[in-house]
């Protein structure tokens, strides 16, 4: 007889008690480091964050204010030399 031929009963207790190699891991460990290695939830996550970062820093960009154009200059007939039938 061999030892893979031991019968489960001539093994020690020791042998089949013995504590796993590694620690499983909890359920947002492993939802965590699923979503890290998908490439396109990490692209969405990139572009919120960048979306995010933008309308904290909008207040000093100096961007133009859409108050102070005129609203009849923009919507006034620019081809006023041709006439409406053409």
């Amino acid at each position: 007889m061999s030892v893979t031929d031991t019968p489960i009963e001539a093994m020690s207790d020791s042998a089949l008690q013995a504590a796993p190699a590694a620690k499983a891991r909890g359920y947002w460990a492993t939802v965590g480091r699923r979503i890290l290695r998908d490439k396109v939830s990490m692209a969405c996550a990139l572009i919120l964050i960048l979306i995010f970062v933008s309308a904290l820093i909008a207040p000093w960009l100096g961007l133009a204010d859409p108050y102070q154009g005129s609203m009849i200059r923009r919507l006034t007939y620019r081809n006023a030399g041709l006439s409406a039938r053409n």
